[in-house]
């Protein structure tokens, strides 16, 4: 396999790796709108964390025995209104997939786009690698054997 094969199959991997958390995240929302069922949860924590940007609301809730028999606690960021409901109710309502109580959806449920900006950032420096590399084989800089002698550099070349 030359250089240029290991090369690209690198690359390939690097993006496969670096999108499995988006492609993970979208195969959780196809299941939960496919086979989601609709539950009533138990309200066991309800914060307001102070912050820079504002105040943060999380909830943190638990499924009954049925769905979750381990009980344990899942939290969820939601905004002010979903807030002041559930800690008022003591109950939340949540979407999960059954067997699979750590894929959910809570109404009023809200999130930051750090990940998605890092991951975008991250795709956009692994095109403008492959543009570099496509520019530089192309330009001669990077033969696809990676075979270069160096008593007979090619002229062609500016460096």
């Amino acid at each position: 396999m030359g250089r240029s094969r290991s090369v690209l199959w690198g690359l390939i991997f690097v993006a496969v790796l670096v999108n499995l958390p988006i492609g993970h995240h979208l195969w959780s929302e196809f299941r939960l709108s496919r086979s989601g069922v609709e539950t009533t949860a138990e309200v066991v924590h309800a914060n307001v964390l102070e912050g820079g940007d504002g105040p943060r609301y999380v909830l943190q809730f638990r499924y009954d025995d049925e769905l979750d028999p381990e009980q344990q606690l899942w939290p969820v960021e939601v905004d002010r209104a979903a807030f002041a409901s559930a800690e008022a109710s003591g109950e939340v309502d949540v979407r999960s997939v059954p067997g699979r109580p750590a894929t959910f959806s809570v109404e009023g449920e809200t999130g930051t786009a750090t990940g998605w900006v890092v991951l975008l950032v991250i795709d956009v420096m692994l095109v403008l690698l492959v543009v570099l590399l496509w520019r530089a084989r192309r330009l001669g800089r990077w033969s696809a054997d990676g075979e270069e002698d160096p008593e007979d550099p090619d002229q062609a070349r500016p460096f």
